[in-house]
């Protein structure tokens, strides 16, 4: 089955780091280049990505994308109430060395703790690597998909460009075939119509057709 090099994969799925949605796409190259782009906190995940990139694609420019979209994670699984206290204390604190009032608002609060990266201590990362490569085998299935379905168009239309130069070409050896007799006879009539040959057979006539049949001119010129 025919691939093309130029093809895209996307797959949205939520993980215990949060929601993020995965790209892979790839254009024409040599050799296998791989470019990798994630968050941060994720960079442990890098190395696994082009490792299994490298099990699907020998060469092309590949380019993957890891990105944690702008759908709050919290609100999908609801408010973790013992996160919100700890950084209360954690602000209170802060705000009690500087003088400051204590933390009032809850909204600014959720929002706070929304903002706040998610630690690499806290996360499970065997666990996480599983979740992105579950993501990347899916969007992997439809970046090869779509490498198989361009690499079949791409076929059918080189076959048929194919089909009509074989048709061009059968119509020129038609043509080309008889030319060197053609180009004789017209010769000969052009040089009888001159008086030239007076009805007989002219020597450099005759030459000038054993020529032909070796390297044939254009008829038409």
């Amino acid at each position: 089955m025919a691939k093309s090099m130029t093809a895209f994969g996307k797959k949205h799925f939520t993980c215990s780091a949060g929601h993020f949605y995965l790209e892979i796409y790839s254009i024409n190259k040599r050799n296998l280049e791989i470019h990798v782009y994630s968050p941060r906190e994720l960079s442990m995940i890098d190395y696994h990505l082009r490792k299994w990139v490298q099990s699907h694609a020998k060469r092309g420019t590949v380019t993957i994308k890891l990105v944690k979209e702008n759908t709050h994670f919290d609100e999908q699984h609801g408010v973790d109430s013992k996160k919100l206290a700890m950084l209360k204390s954690e602000l209170d604190q802060i705000a009690s060395d500087l003088n400051l009032s204590p933390v009032s608002s809850i909204e600014f609060l959720a929002q706070y703790s929304q903002n706040q990266p998610a630690s690499k201590a806290c996360l499970d990362q065997e666990k996480l690597i599983e979740e992105v490569e579950s993501a990347f085998v899916c969007a992997a299935d439809n970046w090869v998909k779509m490498k198989c379905d361009e690499g079949d168009r791409l076929v059918k239309d080189m076959s048929k460009r194919l089909n009509g130069v074989e048709t061009i070409l059968a119509d020129i050896e038609s043509r080309v075939d008889n030319a060197p007799n053609k180009y004789a006879d017209k010769l000969k009539k052009r040089l009888d119509e001159a008086g030239v040959l007076e009805g007989k057979d002219d020597e450099k006539v005759i030459k000038r057709e054993e020529q032909v049949k070796v390297d044939p001119s254009p008829l038409n010129k």
